[in-house]
């Protein structure tokens, strides 16, 4: 595991499994058009050398996981954290989970920053 983006310096122990590894964590697609506050959040590589998946899984207020490794929301999540760094601003606190369609008529995944 490479972790790429953390949302604070260190995590204990239950905080890492419970972001990387627990299987009670929650697929993003079903939270679709929910807002999430959220807690902490870590993107990270995971995989064998051949078949690298990126990951963001995100700790909302309430303790629950949330996973994804759709491309596009994770594109706007990072996108999302950079421009907090570049504006000296503190990272989300909410988000929604939002879908657009692509030119193909596929639905996918869109992070929407709210505060």
């Amino acid at each position: 595991m490479n972790i790429k983006i953390k949302s604070k310096d260190s995590f204990t122990f239950k905080e890492l499994y419970d972001l990387t590894k627990s299987p009670e964590s929650i697929k993003l697609t079903k939270l679709k058009g929910q807002d999430l506050d959220i807690d902490s959040f870590i993107l990270y590589d995971d995989g064998a050398a051949d078949k690298v998946t990126e990951i963001l899984s995100i700790k909302t207020v309430q303790g629950e996981i949330v996973g994804t490794n759709s491309p596009s929301f994770i594109r706007d999540f990072t996108d999302i954290i950079t421009l907090c760094k570049e504006s000296g601003a503190a990272y989300p606190t909410k988000i929604k989970i939002s879908t657009s369609i692509s030119k193909s008529g596929r639905e996918y995944a869109r992070c929407v920053y709210i505060a």
